[in-house]
């Protein structure tokens, strides 16, 4: 385990996570909307052990559940991974289907379809969008 403070590009931060085993993001509850660190450990494709914590509704389904972040909790759910190979492929892949799923080309065509559906339903003419491939 290594602890750096410092201000690294996300790139950077991305390539030394796909170097992890396991990535726990163990937050207290939040009423903040999303988890934007969560996201990053995910784009590390990288299995992701998150806690129960509200911002991190939106990627439960790809990441394993910690329901307590006391060490000892952390510390099963890090282990059961770990002597788990399988269930450790299961979030691997969860966490690169995901990255898949929401990379900014998907995320753009599925913007210019929704543009494209407001258009039909519009008065208006809007002006015809591409998305560079």
């Amino acid at each position: 385990m290594r602890l750096d403070q410092s201000f690294r590009p996300i790139e950077d931060v991305i390539g030394v996570m796909q170097a992890c085993d396991v990535i726990v993001v163990p937050y207290d509850a939040s009423q903040e909307g999303a988890s934007g660190s969560a996201s990053i450990c995910l784009a590390a494709r990288r299995p992701v052990v998150a806690s129960d914590s509200a911002v991190f509704s939106s990627i439960r389904h790809v990441t394993y559940p910690l329901s307590e972040t006391d060490p000892k909790s952390i510390a099963d759910a890090v282990t059961q991974l770990l002597c788990s190979p399988g269930l450790q492929e299961d979030y691997q892949r969860r966490a690169a289907s995901y990255v898949a799923d929401h990379a900014w080309p998907v995320v753009a065509r599925e913007f210019l379809r929704a543009i494209a559906g407001a258009r039909l339903n519009s008065h208006e003419r809007l002006p015809q969008l591409e998305v560079a491939r």
